[in-house]
């Protein structure tokens, strides 16, 4: 008998909570049938340091980790299965689940819950315990926890330990959810021209967007909350706002607009994608929804280089218009990392409202791990003494090497080396300057057992920035690229 691979989705499917390593849940999937039958599994556990459970009976692996090939299994806690009241159907579960499969594995909510739900949980687990002749200290608790006010409430939420309580408030407060969800789900193709009307719907304490109308077409799903919004008729930036479960806000950038970079993001929950400047209109792309919201755009063409790219805030979106391959160096990622659908870049600016004077690398055992920039005044001679700043990237970690750059000096070339030998062992920078010094960020290797590739050269432009690829599992710089704005030649230039 064939036997087919799925990975637990990390939150149960009906509670929203998070699956911790003892937690007991029942996976939902889908056989491989003519009927598309769909199962629910056993009460299952991962023991100790298993990792996957095998169901010999259904010749299906469960992992509770990423794996390439695997399907994604929504699963709910053994206790919201025996406990809920006016399940959804295996079906609708199914949906729900993939409806809430992350961007990315970490930084997750603990809950789905609209604003007020948690309150409509507590006065529903009060109802049913009126016919206790009794009342329990659990009831007298609910009761005065539903008196707070909401502010004070979701404080409470945030700090009540994962367990049981809260699966069951929490399961409580999703019911709503399961009643509301539409049955579709659904991909298209589009083209972005015109007027379209975008539907947002609440979900996980944010709004996502849940449809787009373009004339008489619904993509996804509509809703009583929307905003319309003309999509610009030429040589326009798009600009796609995600949050960790799916699309969140579009914008389209002008050359001849404001250009503002995105805010920072201390949760690690928002994620910037972008479309570079088209000079042919409209533009296509691929979208994909689920039975809540729209889970996934992305350009339709596919040959544009950075498509697959999705960029940590903050970032200066209308610097992304320079991104190149040939001033990118990617590095060889292996199994571990190749099974990431996207790539998570970081941006590092090196034009600021100061002067670069400085920059650190910090290395360790892992390899190249960390970088900070620095920066200060433009006045002189003192200019390092004045508004000093620095920005550190990665970690600071191992031994760091720093480098700094005179006031009349700038950056001239980069290159990214690595060892000859051994290319997954790390990557490192070497920059020159435009008086010829040379600077080596990393430890150094013999001529013919260091291999490099230049990522900047003046002959550009003027080089903005560094980003690099900060996708989950991956604990060092490898993949580095440089942004750069491109010298117009004129006819004087030329002869």
């Amino acid at each position: 008998m064939s036997s087919y691979h799925y990975v637990r989705i990390p939150h149960c499917a009906l509670c929203g909570q998070r699956f911790d390593k003892i937690s007991s849940f029942c996976s939902v999937i889908i056989r491989d049938s003519p009927d598309r039958d769909i199962l629910v599994t056993r009460s299952l556990t991962f023991h100790g340091d298993t990792h996957t459970i095998y169901l010999e009976d259904l010749g299906v692996h469960i992992h509770d980790y990423r794996r390439k090939k695997a399907r994604h299994a929504p699963s709910v806690h053994s206790l919201c299965m025996t406990a809920g009241m006016d399940l959804p159907s295996p079906h609708i579960i199914h949906n729900l689940g993939l409806a809430m499969v992350p961007l990315i594995m970490t930084g997750l909510p603990q809950e789905i819950y609209r604003i007020s739900a948690l309150s409509e949980a507590v006065d529903s687990l009060l109802r049913d315990s009126h016919d206790m002749e009794v009342e329990s200290m659990l009831s007298k608790l609910l009761r005065r926890f539903r008196d707070l006010p909401l502010e004070l409430t979701m404080i409470i939420w945030d700090f009540l330990a994962s367990g049981p309580v809260r699966c069951l408030l929490a399961l409580n407060s999703s019911k709503n959810i399961w009643s509301d969800a539409p049955l579709s789900a659904g991909s298209a193709t589009i083209s972005l021209s015109g007027e379209i009307v975008v539907y947002f719907t609440h979900l996980t304490k944010e709004n996502y967007v849940c449809g787009i109308r373009q004339g008489h077409i619904l993509y996804g799903h509509g809703s009583s909350s929307f905003t319309k919004i003309q999509i610009p008729t030429s040589n326009a930036m798009f600009v796609f706002s995600q949050g960790i479960y799916g699309l969140q806000k579009l914008e389209f950038l002008t050359e001849t607009g404001t250009s503002p970079t995105s805010e920072t993001d201390p949760d690690g929950r928002r994620f910037i994608s972008v479309i570079p400047y088209q000079r042919e209109l409209p533009v296509r792309v691929d979208i994909e929804w689920d039975v809540l919201k729209i889970s996934l755009i992305s350009p339709h063409n596919k040959s544009v280089f950075g498509h697959d790219f999705i960029w940590v805030p903050p970032v200066p979106c209308s610097h992304l218009r320079w991104l190149s391959p040939k001033r990118f160096y990617d590095w060889p990622r292996h199994f571990d990392f190749a099974i990431q659908p996207q790539r998570f870049m970081t941006y590092v600016p090196l034009k600021r409202d100061k002067r670069l004077y400085g920059i650190t690398a910090f290395c360790s055992s892992e390899g190249f791990v960390g970088l900070g920039t620095h920066f200060c005044s433009y006045s002189y001679p003192d200019f390092r003494k004045q508004d000093a700043s620095v920005y550190w990237y990665g970690k600071q970690q191992g031994y760091p090497i720093h480098i700094q750059l005179d006031y009349s000096d700038n950056i001239s070339s980069v290159h990214v080396y690595w060892h000859q030998s051994d290319a997954l062992s790390g990557s490192y920078l070497a920059v020159k300057t435009i008086r010829n010094r040379i600077f080596v960020l990393g430890p150094q290797f013999p001529p013919s057992k260091t291999a490099m590739k230049n990522i900047f050269d003046s002959d550009d432009g003027e080089i903005l920035g560094l980003y690099y690829d900060a996708s989950p599992g991956i604990t060092k710089f490898t993949s580095l690229g440089t942004d750069y704005s491109f010298v117009t030649m004129t006819a004087g230039d030329a002869s």
